[in-house]
């Protein structure tokens, strides 16, 4: 019989756990702040004020929290009007003029499409990390 030595040694091995998390976590605020920016940017596109100056008052609203399992969530901080801004609140609905302007949820697509590209450099460096 032949013998067959195998070395196990770096992170993957000793902390995989920590060093998962920590990167899960980087992955997941990088995700998040590039959502954030997206959506003020969006919103401030679609907001159009013919009489009047915009109080910024939505686009200070977004803020990023930790979810349950650490993963970041982006929202407006439960602003009362945002649902209608949305297009979700009570106020849409049946009918009416106003549709909302979508914006959390083209953002998420938007994000969604782009996150294996934006998320290339942080697993290159994840990789690294478990093999040292």
């Amino acid at each position: 019989m032949s013998g067959i030595a195998v070395e196990t040694k770096g992170k993957l091995f000793t902390q995989p756990d920590l060093t998962l998390n920590y990167h899960i976590d980087v992955m997941s605020r990088s995700l998040a702040e590039d959502a954030k920016r997206a959506i003020k940017f969006q919103g401030q596109s679609s907001f159009r004020y013919e009489h009047s100056t915009p109080t910024g008052r939505w686009a200070r609203s977004i803020r990023i929290t930790a979810a349950i399992g650490g993963l970041a969530q982006v929202s407006d901080s439960g602003l009362i009007y945002g649902p209608w801004l949305e297009g979700l609140g009570s106020r849409n609905y049946p009918v009416t003029r106003f549709r909302g302007y979508s914006t959390f949820r083209k953002v998420r697509q938007e994000i969604e499409r782009k996150a294996p590209a934006l998320l290339i450099p942080k697993t290159k460096r994840l990789a690294e990390d478990l093999g040292s």
